[in-house]
């Protein structure tokens, strides 16, 4: 085997159930790759929080053992990494005190707690206006909502509060000491002016706070830091390595399928899911469906995402199909169940699943109608069902919801010639087929499954001259094949897409009752 010849590039993929870290070689071939779990706190309906600490802790470790990793094939006692970046999960938010201690748990991008103060600000404000601004919808997935709700229930928190910081922002200072955002995490947050990439006064407003509450902003690509020695000693890595500010995970994703032209379309089935596009401008809708971030060097990404993918079927597995785990948290005590079987047992059932539909709004919902209120429902159950139909039924559900934010986003950002899919999805072929044959388009496949590690790395080789102009990036995205929608099976779902639409749109009045129930039962 040839050893990869220098330099290396680390990226560093924080996601919401899993932290992934990646050694790449010049030209963006695996060299090392560690991932380590953590775990996801539900304490009451609508709630999601990662522990900051926890996160920081897995961080350390998955990069300790991608370092070691490299280390032993490159026969050297530390790899020689030219520079890492960063590529983390958008929307959460931490109150830190002055020195940077977190004063809570991070609420996450699931949680929808603030939805009584979304209408708030929507009954206060123009909504509009904000979202045009801005490029986020109101609604209690973003930071405006979830700072009134500190306000509201943890008054002593948000009082105490010098900053409110991201995830990234949280690990990145332990490494560093204090560190700006960058500007994609930024334009996730509903606070950032999408035309100056300045905080926005007026969101600034309905959230309560100051600017000099959130950290000053800088570009994805730029350099915040070298590692001490300490912190490079404990993590394997190089002193006064570069470490780059980084992106948030959907528009690195998107980077790291090789999508950056127009009519390019990536589909993204993970914990969450999303359908994306790249953008010369940032790109808004004024029916208010999409979303708009920052990916880098004057791109972004135009995009919807739902919240319930492999969040909605992990809760499947671990809650109904095994044994159940401690109260107030969504991790299986005693997980007996495999993601293989939970596939096999879907793919033998038929696709429409003998008649049973599920709409899978385990959290809410985002686009593109941005209803945190809706709640999940199985539609059509009888005798005759069984696990796997559950398992399909679910997996379909989703299927649905990429359908439905496919369809909006086009409107959008035009017509997709090509979609490209990304995310754990990629790894069940039971699913692929689902999702190609709901969409009724060629699924095409990108070499690397490592979609937002490679995208972390690709900015850490733009930030450091590696690679002189972004559309040279594209050249290390290989596509291999691609899965085509079954025209019976597309004919099948057609159908079934239409009826699960009627039912969703019937529910509206009854997904908000059984939402202020649910809230009003916390409270009580």
């Amino acid at each position: 085997m040839t050893t990869p010849e220098p330099p290396y590039f680390l990226g560093i993929d924080m996601g919401t159930t899993g932290i992934r870290a990646v050694v790449f070689d010049a030209e963006a071939r695996v060299v090392a790759a560690a991932r380590q779990d953590c775990r996801l706190y539900a304490p009451h309906a609508g709630w999601a929080e990662q522990n900051p600490d926890e996160v920081l802790a897995a961080t350390n470790a998955v990069v300790r053992a991608a370092a070691a990793q490299a280390a032993e094939t490159l026969g050297v006692r530390r790899p020689p990494i030219a520079a890492i970046s960063f590529s983390a999960i958008l929307h959460t938010i931490i109150p830190v005190d002055d020195r940077g201690g977190a004063l809570g748990r991070a609420i996450i991008w699931a949680d929808t707690r603030g939805l009584p103060f979304a209408d708030e600000i929507k009954r206060e404000y123009d909504a509009h206006g904000l979202y045009s601004r801005t490029g986020c919808p109101v609604h209690p997935m973003y930071s405006p909502a979830k700072l009134r709700w500190y306000r509201a229930h943890q008054a002593d928190v948000f009082r105490q509060a010098a900053r409110f910081i991201t995830i990234k922002e949280y690990v990145q200072a332990d490494w560093l000491g204090p560190v700006p955002v960058d500007y994609s995490l930024a334009s996730g947050s509903g606070l950032l002016d999408l035309s100056t990439c300045e905080w926005d006064a007026e969101s600034l407003e309905t959230a309560g706070i100051g600017p000099e509450r959130l950290a000053p902003l800088v570009d994805t690509t730029a350099v915040i830091g070298a590692l001490p020695a300490a912190t490079a000693e404990r993590l394997g890595l190089p002193p006064s390595c570069p470490v780059v500010s980084g992106a948030g995970d959907g528009p690195l994703s998107t980077l790291g399928t090789g999508c950056a032209e127009p009519g390019q379309y990536t589909a993204m089935v993970a914990t969450s899911g999303a359908v994306r596009a790249v953008a010369d401008r940032p790109v808004t809708d004024p029916q208010g469906r999409n979303w708009c971030y920052y990916l880098a060097d004057g791109r972004w990404i135009a995009g919807c995402a739902i919240n319930n993918a492999g969040l909605a079927v992990r809760w499947l597995r671990d809650q109904v199909l095994a044994a159940p785990p401690p109260p107030g948290e969504t991790e299986a005590g005693d997980p007996t169940v495999s993601a293989d079987e939970v596939g096999r047992w879907a793919a033998a059932v038929p696709p429409g699943a003998d008649g049973l539909i599920i709409l899978p709004f385990l959290t809410g919902e985002r686009s593109p109608y941005w209803n945190a209120a809706a709640r999940g429902v199985v539609f059509g159950l009888s005798l005759a069902h069984h696990r796997g139909h559950l398992v399909r039924a679910m997996l379909e559900g989703i299927g649905y919801r990429m359908r439905s934010i496919l369809d909006a986003l086009t409107e959008v950002a035009g017509p997709a010639a090509e979609v490209r899919a990304a995310g754990g999805f990629v790894g069940s072929p039971v699913w692929m087929q689902i999702v190609a044959d709901v969409l009724d388009k060629p699924l095409h496949l990108p070499v690397t499954q490592e979609a937002s590690a490679l995208g972390a790395a690709m900015l850490a080789m733009r930030a450091t001259g590696h690679v002189e102009r972004f559309a040279e990036l594209l050249r290390f995205v290989q596509v291999e094949g691609a899965c085509h929608p079954q025209p019976a099976n597309v004919q099948t779902y057609r159908r079934l897409y239409d009826l699960y639409m009627r039912l969703y749109w019937r529910l509206q009045d009854d997904f908000r009752e059984i939402a202020d129930f649910q809230a009003a039962a916390i409270t009580a």
